[in-house]
């Protein structure tokens, strides 16, 4: 979840994904990276590929992936975004690693986490004048806790904020970042922040819905509708543009609480919460 610099606040949602394809880049072999901004992957979201030699992790951009007003990463060029070989007191530096600020970070503290029935590694990573305060970590065989491609902001001011929400295999949900601010793979779905991405002109009536409900978004500002369960799995994908209402048809659906995200063109989402008796 991309989070917006002061002035433009907003969140983004962003997704990445590794298919079971590999391709060749200069002689060297990657898995190819899907980025999308909704959980729907084709082959015009390839976005680069991924190889690991002697537990250090490399990405290749085929194009430029943009958080807002930053772009941490041209396109045909090949950098260094994890090494796990890393030990305490180690550190690293921003002309090697994708890190905007500070220049420099210090590896504070190395542990485990279980994971899938295994122990990974944990870096933690924090400034070398305190080297008591964390500033992030990585988590081997997942990356890093803001962003699996992300450079850091400028912390504490008004710049870019990423938060990972979740990791999966194979759909499989493994590993939670931040269970205080989201649920699965969503926002925990307390009312205030519900609203607070929601526009007051968008409406479902009637919501809890039987066997239909009619979407009013009032304004031709969206281009695709996604119906999604609380698991992340997308139950429809529409393309509304041009539209101002839709129907959302029942059809099979089992009964429970589902999330509709309305996207626009840029990518900035709206999310309302729908409900099926």
């Amino acid at each position: 979840m991309y989070y917006k610099p002061y002035p433009n606040y907003g969140s983004i949602f962003h997704s990445y994904r590794l298919n079971d394809n590999d391709t060749v880049i200069e002689g060297k072999v990657y898995h190819k990276l899907y980025h999308s901004k909704d959980t729907v992957f084709s082959e015009e979201d390839l976005c680069g590929g991924l190889r690991e030699e002697n537990k250090r992790i490399y990405y290749y951009s085929l194009k430029k992936i943009t958080y807002g007003l930053y772009i941490p990463i041209a396109e045909k060029k090949e950098v260094l975004i994890y090494d796990f070989n890393l030990k305490l007191g180690d550190t690293i530096r921003s002309n090697l690693f994708l890190i905007s600020h500070p220049d420099e970070l210090i590896v504070t503290k190395v542990d485990s986490v279980f994971i899938d029935n295994t122990y990974r590694r944990r870096l933690y990573f924090g400034y070398p004048l305190n080297e008591t305060l964390s500033f992030c970590s990585w988590i081997e065989g997942i990356g890093y806790s803001r962003g699996l491609l992300f450079a850091l902001g400028a912390i504490p001011t008004n710049g870019l904020w990423n938060d990972v929400i979740c990791f999966k295999q194979e759909s499989q949900f493994l590993y939670q970042f931040r269970p205080d601010y989201y649920d699965n793979c969503y926002y925990k779905l307390a009312d205030n922040i519900v609203n607070t991405n929601v526009e007051n002109d968008i409406t479902l009536s009637p919501n809890p819905m039987e066997d239909f409900g009619i979407l009013n978004f009032h304004k031709d500002q969206f281009d695709v509708m996604i119906l999604s369960d609380m698991n992340g799995k997308i139950i429809k994908k529409v393309k509304i543009k041009g539209q101002t209402t839709f129907k959302i048809t029942r059809d099979k659906i089992p009964s429970g609480i589902y999330i509709i995200q309305l996207v626009c063109g840029n990518g900035n989402t709206k999310i309302i919460k729908a409900i099926f008796e």
